[in-house]
């Protein structure tokens, strides 16, 4: 079976993106991306988005997109997924690359979310959500991760700040990061004391909404070499689901989903826990990120919040997380996200990451998820 690799990448800048429409921060991205080869040599486009047929009214994203970069013989494929289309839409083409059907594949995401009011942006959020119980009982995807974070502190007896951190640490990093939405640090208590959005979570746990496209592109090493072409191997990748209904859930602060998606990562990585390096870490809220880093096992459960307040995830810490902001602090470009923190990981593993480098890092771990682990998927990237 053939070993994909990546063999380029392009990303916007995350923001607010007033002067350019969801296609054309596809092709800003995608046109990044190519890197000596002809574009006529991709034979499929994978394009991540959560949002664009709710808030654009806009379908067959894929497609437009192949159009406006003359991408004739092309297989474009839209990939929905929620939150975890991005990354969701770079497995499945590794998985086309694996499989031999073709040597060259676009994969990544693109959202387009400053054009609307917020209100309209969290419900379409919350589309991936049983949407009965949003609709007649209110149970956003916010307000379960507010449900979260109560449980989890009166669980665990987790000072609230030490949750919080996270958003200070990823601010921390976002300062160093060019792309990034937010590049101001934040201190502790400006979080804490910020305004309540969904008890106990201020605005400062909560990631924004951005607009954004990242991709990649793929081939196989053989290939890679052929053109001799600097590449970073896709060591493994897992996906899963979770429970959907948060209520149903046995186990409210376990999500099984990213635990199970780590495990098949690392299986057929070939690796262990301790093998990972740098982590970009799909943090939504502040208590999505504790808890996926529990889930992975990182850390005990009850502990992970800990283990970022003692500076063990920082840049220079021992096992970095959110390298340049996740998605607190970088910003959140919804179905794009999970597609940057796959470049962010080639950018780090290929020292290209400037302020925000981490030394010494041989692998890196990409995690994405919808909601509070209705859906998990986990690429792992190397220099192995």
């Amino acid at each position: 079976m053939r070993r994909p690799v990546i063999i380029g990448w392009g990303y916007t800048s995350v923001g607010e993106h007033w002067d350019k429409d969801i296609i054309d921060l596809a092709v800003e991205a995608i046109s990044m991306s190519i890197k000596n080869i002809d574009i006529n040599e991709v034979g499929s486009l994978y394009v991540g988005n959560m949002l664009s047929k709710y808030l654009e009214l806009q379908a067959s994203l894929a497609m437009h997109i192949a159009n406006q970069l003359n991408m004739t013989n092309i297989y474009p494929i839209d990939i929905e997924v929620g939150e975890a289309s991005g990354l969701y839409a770079i497995i499945e083409g590794a998985k086309t690359i694996m499989s031999g059907i073709d040597d060259f594949v676009i994969a990544g995401g693109v959202e387009k979310a400053s054009d609307e009011l917020p209100s309209r942006i969290y419900r379409g959020v919350s589309l991936s959500e049983d949407i009965y119980l949003v609709d007649y009982i209110g149970l956003t995807k916010l307000s379960i991760h507010a449900l979260a974070a109560k449980l989890y502190m009166k669980k665990y007896g987790v000072d609230k700040k030490k949750i919080t951190y996270l958003s200070v640490l990823d601010h921390e990093n976002a300062s160093k990061s060019r792309h990034a939405h937010f590049r101001s640090p934040i201190s502790i208590e400006k979080a804490i004391n910020a305004p309540l959005v969904a008890d106990p979570l201020t605005l400062f746990d909560i990631a924004p909404n951005s607009d954004g496209a990242a991709f990649v592109l793929m081939t196989y090493e053989e290939k890679a070499r052929e053109y001799g072409l600097e590449y970073i191997p896709i060591l493994g990748f897992g996906s899963s689901i979770g429970r959907n209904r948060f209520y149903e859930r046995s186990d409210k602060l376990w999500l099984s989903s990213t635990h199970n998606a780590f495990k098949y990562a690392l299986n057929m990585a070939n690796i262990s826990t301790e093998d990972i390096d740098i982590i970009e870490l799909h943090d939504s809220t502040s208590i999505a990120g504790v808890l996926a880093l529990e889930a992975m096992e990182f850390h005990p459960r009850g502990e992970a919040a800990e283990y970022i307040w003692n500076g063990s995830h920082s840049l220079d810490g021992e096992r970095p997380i959110n390298t340049f902001g996740g998605l607190k602090a970088r910003g959140n470009p919804i179905g794009a996200t999970g597609a940057y923190s796959v470049v962010e990981i080639v950018m780090q593993l290929l020292n290209m990451a400037d302020d925000n480098q981490v030394n010494n890092a041989d692998i890196g771990l990409a995690h994405s998820m919808d909601g509070l682990g209705n859906s998990s998927s986990i690429l792992i990237l190397g220099r192995r």
